[in-house]
């Protein structure tokens, strides 16, 4: 709503060293892209960093490559909260999840939500957990609702709906 938010940079950016071409890594299948919004939070003052992403679904080693991408677009975007969604196409304990939860500071929202059943339902149709909701900056934003819309699978895709709710603290 522009009434609560100010938009203040949107774009996409390809998963290699060119990210503003439209390009793929050598070991990728697919083109692999993020897309970002930056947004300002009128109530609380906060900065809101967004992106989604859809990584490698054949290679774990294009994973990882498309992984450090997304580290290295992230943290040029300025921000002081950043929520990153996406199909990683990785279970958890997986490198790249360790690397964003261990080395760059996100939490998993199916962690540490207030209301959460606890469990790790699979997010895709016939298999595990591929897909996630990562937040950074604890101090500034309360994780309150996870869950996975496993009653709604939709026909053009083959992965349940995730939803989460914030609260962004002043």
């Amino acid at each position: 709503k522009k009434s609560t938010f100010t938009l203040l940079k949107d774009g996409t950016y390809w998963l290699t060293n060119t990210p503003n071409e439209v390009s793929k890594i050598g070991s990728s299948e697919y083109y692999r892209i993020m897309t970002f919004t930056v947004l300002y939070h009128k109530a609380s003052g906060n900065i809101i960093k967004y992106t989604n992403t859809h990584l490698d679904n054949e290679s774990g080693a294009a994973r990882e490559e498309q992984a450090k991408y997304l580290d290295k677009y992230i943290d040029q975007l300025p921000s002081y909260v950043s929520i990153v969604t996406g199909d990683f196409n990785e279970q958890p304990g997986g490198t790249v999840f360790s690397k964003m939860t261990n080395t760059h500071g996100y939490s998993s929202l199916a962690k540490i939500a207030a209301t959460t059943d606890g469990q790790s339902h699979k997010t895709y149709e016939t298999g595990p957990v591929y897909d996630y909701i990562f937040i950074k900056d604890k101090a500034r934003i309360k994780a309150l609702l996870y869950d996975v819309r496993t009653s709604s699978i939709e026909e053009n895709s083959d992965h349940y709906p995730l939803y989460g709710k914030f609260q962004l603290i002043n």
